[in-house]
Parts: C-alpha cells; structure tokens; sequence
C-alpha cells in the first residue's frame, strides 16, 4: 500500500476520533453524513467486535466463522446470511461477495459490514426478503486481506506510516491465468498465499455459488481475444446489465485473480460491481461522509443479485392409474431464476451434479421428458430420475410412471446444487 494510502487512512481515522461533538443542522444532507460518521471505517478489532455482535443480535440470520487464516495467523471472518432455520444454507442457491482484497478495495470491508446489518435487520421486518434469504444464501467475506488492514492501523497508532510492501498480490494468486513472468507479484506457485487458499478451498467445498462478486473502486475496459461460452456471455450481460457492473470483461487480462478462477475453474457467473466516489487526493478510498450512499448502493446491488439467482419450482403433480399398481404422474419443473441452474462452463466441467427429481413412496419403473408431444426417455437411478440444467425462465414437462400401492403418499423433490430444491406431494389415487 503506497504511504499516500497510509496518509489518507491516518488523517481520516484521527479526524473521527478527535473531532468535538456537534449538533449537525437537521438536513438531509447532514443526517446522511452523520450516519456515515457513526460508522467510519473499522478497525480490526472494532470489526471483530461488530461481527461477533451481528451474530449475537440476529442469531436466525447470521452465523460469523472462520475462512481462515492469513500469512501474519489472523483469523478471516467469512459471514454466512441466510433464514438459518430449516434448510441448510449450503442446499440453497448462493451468492458469494468478497470485499478487501487490495489496497484500492480497502474500502469494502464497511459496505459489507453495512450490508451484513441491513439484511438481518430488514428480514426482521420485511417478510419478502426473510422469503428470499429462506431459499437463498449470502456468504460474505467482509476482509480478506486483513494483514492490510491491521498494518495499516498499526501505522496509525504507531505514528509510522512506512510498511515493507506485500511481495504477493493476492488477486493475481489464484491458479487461473496464473502468470509469474507476466505479473512479478503472482506468488512462487498458485495459491500459495493462505488468504487465497482458504477463499478457493471454501468457493471448491460449495457447489452451491452461483455468483461471485466483488465491488471495486474503479472499472477499466478490459479487451482480449478469449472466447467464452455463448450462453455464458449472455447470461453476464443479463446480470451485469441492469447493475452497471462487468462480468466477463472483468477476468480478461485479470491472470490469477479471484473472480478469473471463480469462472474458469469453478462455472461460477462473476460480477464486478464499481463504486466511483470523490477521492481525498489520489487514493482510493472515499470520504466518511460518502459511506452512507456507497452501502445503499451495495445493499441494493446485493439484493438485486441474490434475487437473479436460480430457483427451481414443481407444479402440483397428476396422478393416474394406467394398471393395477401402474400409475403416471405428470408435472413441471420450472426455473424462476434470471440465472440458469448452471452455466454453459460449469456444465462442460462437471463441477456440480445435473439436476434431478426424486421420487419416495413408490418404485419409479420409467420416466420420459416431453416436449412438442414427443416423449424422450430419461435415465433412472433407484429413486432418482437424472434431469438437464434449466436455463433461465425454462420450463420442464415430466411423465414419470411408477408401482405402487392405491393411496400411497408421494413425495417429489427437484434437486439442483445450484438451483436449490423443491418439492410437492400427492397420492397414488
């Protein structure tokens, strides 16, 4: 982090603490600003402290845990926000946002301690998105770099603003495009930064991300001659468009970096969201008084994202009897989602499982995917049927024929790693 960063940060952190109190005029300028001084930017152990009293205060949204630990031992807090009753989180469809990764992105950490609080706190309030965050999940890592953060109140408290740099950036750590001759601060091998491993070690343990995003201080075009799949490409625009953010044109000429390897490796969709404000000076970090616009921005691109995730729905099944003991059940499988179940890239690498429909209280003989009066034969496994991703708004009509007893419950449950689950009942009658 250059001394200019250090300069910034010391002056702003001291003004906080040393400026008198006052009564602020009652515009809703300066409410505005009074919030966001409320808050000011956190300091390691202010940010220890406020998470672990999120986990507190809203037990049924928020669970606070360790992604890791980073090069110095410090432990990275990686949040899990969801309705965490029910459903495990980790079977629902989920977005994953990571904030402080380098010095020019410093300022994340409070948007996402921001946006942490404002979710738990209106699904108190708001039955809408306590539904939304009951079939979805937000994982939020609110610092990765915390050495970064931790030198740089360390400088401020010491009154010394010299640090010796990070040889390793670690958005160029990640083994995807993973250049050393072309980056000097790549890392002497992939993931060989602790910060990095614990992100791709946590993003591989759950096939459940959809999306990866990371909100940065500027955007700049980024051209190359990649070609990417042309389902995927549509769906980035889809998803980026109405957010202003970048989503492919994010990880070209980006080798090694996080949201690179969440596409190429993993077939997550990635999103680079820019937070463009008034620097003091040449820095990137925004002035206190500008927090409170930049967290209303966070929290609504947050929501809107969680929302465009897939969602796999049944319809009520029909139940008829075709023999003694013969039965065929007709339903839909539709996917609500602005996101399909998996993208063209995740489906070619095989990363997570192909949907599928299960079937308990009756045997499945046969099942038969049907589309234009055609019937296609689908592949049975025991008590499971092997379907195919759905894209966006699609819609699947199933025949599935079974053996079993008159009056038999039936449960039938759509499985997608990450379009979640749905399930509907009926009875063999």
């Amino acid at each position: 982090m250059s001394g200019a960063l250090f300069t910034a940060l010391a002056a702003l952190a001291l003004a906080l603490q040393d400026a008198p109190p006052q009564d602020p005029p009652q515009t809703e300028q300066a409410v505005a600003g009074r919030e966001a001084e409320l808050e000011g930017y956190c300091s390691p152990q202010r940010l220890a402290l406020t998470l672990s009293e999120l986990a507190t205060k809203y037990p049924d949204f928020v669970r606070v845990e360790s992604l890791g630990k980073s090069v110095s031992g410090a432990e990275i807090p990686v949040l899990t926000i969801a309705r965490l009753e029910g459903e495990s989180p980790a079977e629902r469809p989920a977005l994953l946002l990571v904030a402080s990764v380098e010095a020019d992105d410093l300022f994340g950490t409070e948007l996402a301690v921001s946006v942490a609080r404002s979710l738990a706190a209106q699904a108190r309030r708001e039955e809408s998105l306590a539904a939304l965050l009951g079939r979805v999940v937000v994982y939020l890592v609110p610092c990765l770099n915390v050495d970064l953060r931790s030198q740089a109140f360390a400088a401020l408290e010491s009154g010394s603003l010299k640090l010796a740099p990070r040889k390793v950036d670690l958005d160029r750590n990640f083994p995807a495009g993973w250049d050393p001759l072309g980056e000097r601060s790549a890392g002497p091998y992939p993931l060989s930064e602790p910060e990095a491993r614990a992100l791709a070690e946590f993003v591989v343990a759950r096939p459940n991300i959809v999306v990866c995003t990371r909100w940065l201080s500027k955007q700049e075009e980024r051209l190359s001659g990649e070609t990417w799949p042309a389902a995927d490409q549509q769906a980035h625009e889809r998803l980026c468009a109405g957010l202003g953010a970048q989503g492919l044109e994010a990880i070209s000429r980006a080798g090694g970096s996080f949201l690179r390897f969440a596409y190429v490796e993993r077939g997550a969709f990635v999103c680079a969201l820019g937070f463009p404000f008034q620097r003091g000076g040449p820095l990137a970090l925004p002035q206190v008084a500008e927090l409170a616009g930049l967290r209303r921005k966070a929290l609504a691109s947050t929501v809107a994202l969680a929302r465009a995730l897939p969602r796999i729905e049944v319809s009520a099944p029909v139940v008829a009897e075709i023999g003694p003991g013969q039965w065929a059940i007709e339903l839909e499988l539709r996917n609500s989602g602005d996101l399909p179940t998996s993208s063209a890239l995740a489906t070619e690498l095989a990363v997570t499982r192909a949907p599928e429909l299960e079937v308990r209280g009756a045997r499945v003989v046969a099942a038969a995917l049907v589309s234009d009066g055609e019937a296609r034969s689908l592949a049975v496994r025991g008590e499971r049927v092997a379907l195919r991703e759905l894209g966006a708004g699609e819609r699947l009509a199933l025949r599935i024929f079974v053996s079993g007893e008159a009056g038999a419950p039936l449960r039938l449950s759509a499985l997608s790693a990450r379009g979640g689950r749905a399930q509907a009942d009926a009875a063999l009658r």
